[in-house]
Order: structure tokens, then C-alpha cells, then sequence
């Protein structure tokens, strides 16, 4: 690890040599992490003169991930982590509206529901049908719950994202577009 001065802050950055890089790259994860890759056959002092040429990039990213997480602290109001009871109560919460989504829309081959407590994942639905839904699905607001639950139901029918799928679930929940963009400021690895 190395730290260099950018523009008067100090940021740490993962250089790496890698056997499999083409090319260096920058790649900076949503906590701000910045790595460099470098290819085997590069010198570290080339490998930093191109990440000095990409500073404004890596400014106008880390303002990006700052803003998502700010964000992400004004919906974070529920006492995490949570306790035995609240995440009991918040799982029938889920499962309830779940199985009431399900029923609305026509859902019938569904398997079991579980609520989970995942740091990547909202939502997953198994080749069995099983929906897996993550329990801090619950401190965001109601119309991105419902389009997560929905988003799973879906794949009971679809098991991929390919045109098909998208089609259906527009068909389920008008503007599905939007609320997966908005999703995206969203990261359940953030919301503790």
C-alpha cells in the first residue's frame, strides 16, 4: 500500500503487479479504495505518472461514492445492528408483503421465503423458486421494497435479466427502470 498526496489529501493506493493485466488500470471501490493495477512488465513509476494523469476521474468518483454514502446516512434511522426481536418482527414484515406481492401479481410457484442479513445482495431468487430477501431491504422507502420482492418474483418465471425478464417486470411494475437506477445508490453492505 502507498500513500500519495492528491491535491492536498492524502489517499491510500493499492498498487499492484498483476500476471493477467493488459494494460494499468484504476478501479476504486465504493469505500473509496483506489487500487492500481499494473501489468507485470511495467515499472511502478510509469504505473503512477498515468494515475497522476487520471486525478480530476478519480476526484469526480470519490465525490460520487461521498455523495452515495451521505445518502446512505440519512435512511440509515433504524438501530442496527438489529436485535433478535426486531429482526424477527422486520422478517414477517418482508415475508408478509412477499407472499402478498406474490398473490397480487400471480405468483403461484413460489417456494419458500427466507429473510436474510446479506452485505451484497438485495434479493435473490433460487432455480427452486426459494426468495431469499435481505432485512435491510426494510430502511428503504416502500416502492423500492416492493420492486426488490417484485424484482425476485419475476425471476420465478425468468430466471435471467435478458429482454424477457425486463418486459415482465415492467408488466408488474410500471417505471422498473427508474427504481433499479435509484437501487443502484443503494448498497446493503453500507446500510449496518
Amino acid at each position: 500500500m502507498k500513500e500519495i498526496l492528491i491535491k492536498d489529501k492524502n489517499y491510500n493506493i493499492i498498487a499492484k503487479k498483476s500476471d493477467k493485466a493488459k494494460r494499468t488500470r484504476i478501479s476504486i471501490g465504493r469505500n473509496g479504495q483506489i487500487s492500481l493495477i499494473i501489468p507485470k512488465y511495467q515499472s511502478y513509476k510509469l504505473a503512477e505518472k498515468f494515475l497522476f494523469s487520471k486525478l480530476n476521474w478519480i476526484e469526480k468518483v470519490l465525490l460520487k461514492i461521498a455523495n452515495k454514502n451521505k445518502k446512505l446516512s440519512q435512511h440509515n434511522n433504524l438501530p442496527t445492528p438489529f436485535d433478535r426481536d426486531q429482526a424477527d418482527k422486520y422478517s414477517i414484515i418482508l415475508i408478509d408483503r412477499c407472499k402478498f406481492l406474490a398473490k397480487k401479481y400471480g405468483f403461484s410457484n413460489i417456494g419458500k421465503i427466507s429473510v436474510r442479513n446479506q452485505k451484497t445482495l438485495w434479493g435473490s431468487c433460487s432455480s427452486k423458486n426459494n426468495i431469499s430477501l435481505n432485512i435491510k431491504l426494510i430502511k428503504l422507502r416502500q416502492e423500492l421494497i416492493d420492486y426488490v420482492i417484485l424484482h425476485e418474483l419475476t425471476h420465478i418465471n425468468h430466471k435471467n435479466h435478458g429482454q424477457r425478464f425486463w418486459l415482465a417486470l415492467e408488466g408488474v411494475v410500471c417505471g422498473s427502470n427508474a427504481l433499479d437506477k435509484e437501487l443502484k445508490n443503494y448498497y446493503p453492505n453500507y446500510i449496518t
